[in-house]
């Protein structure tokens, strides 16, 4: 089974400094283990904002927005595809991820996995879709391929994805121990302690402080 962490980002140069932070945490321990790509829309406008790693993937076809999402993911599914991998954790910038336990718990048959988050109709205030939030869900091969030939969208990704994947047949796989939203609420220091968060392998959404923070806790927890 090939396996891929696919984290979209953007050009703003703000988000330099989490994805930094990124690469100095978790993605240090996903080396040799899993593969990890950073995902952008387009290519940089400004000649002096170029600054890539071999881990970065520029989608040509794909806007870098934030309503443009859908693009962007449909165009990571169809890098994915072409690339091999049977699977991908679809993430934000601004998660951490404990790569030993995601190892451990990485789908081997479903089709669709995350955090559910529930959408109401705002007049009859039914359930209309249960999605994964988009801080983190795993999409087989399957169901990427279902993303990949979807058509044009703008506007709320995950919500996006999940109606894509319904209307193919492919419902949600529940996970809300395991990908977690944490923070702002609870700091580094509690998440490996409190139940409602200890368990957690993908967790949101951190500044990058909070993110290194977040590793120096999780390092020490497994030594002890």
């Amino acid at each position: 089974m090939q396996y891929l962490i696919g984290v979209t980002t953007c050009h703003v140069p703000k988000y330099r400094d989490k994805i930094l932070a990124q690469r100095q945490t978790w993605w240090q321990d996903a080396g040799g283990v899993i593969d990890v790509h950073w995902f952008y829309g387009g290519l940089p406008t400004d000649p002096r904002r170029i600054y890539s790693y071999p881990e970065d993937v520029f989608l040509t076809a794909s806007g870098d927005a934030y309503l443009e999402r859908p693009s962007k993911i449909r165009g990571m599914c169809r890098w994915a595809l072409a690339s091999g991998y049977d699977w991908v954790l679809k993430t934000d910038d601004d998660v951490y991820i404990d790569i030993p336990r995601l190892l451990n718990v990485a789908p081997t048959r479903e089709d669709y996995v995350g955090r559910a988050v529930e959408f109401r109709d705002r007049v009859t205030k039914r359930v209309t879709v249960k999605f994964a939030s988009g801080f983190g869900y795993w999409l087989s091969r399957k169901a990427m391929q279902v993303i990949a030939d979807a058509p044009d969208f703008t506007g709320l990704e995950d919500r996006w994805v999940a109606e894509q994947l319904f209307a193919a047949g492919i419902t949600l796989t529940a996970d809300s121990e395991r990908y977690v939203a944490c923070y702002p609420g609870i700091d580094p220091p509690y998440v490996w302690k409190l139940p409602a968060t200890r368990n957690g392998v993908v967790f949101c959404e951190f500044p990058p402080a909070k993110m290194l923070e977040m590793h120096t806790h999780n390092t020490a927890r497994r030594v002890r």
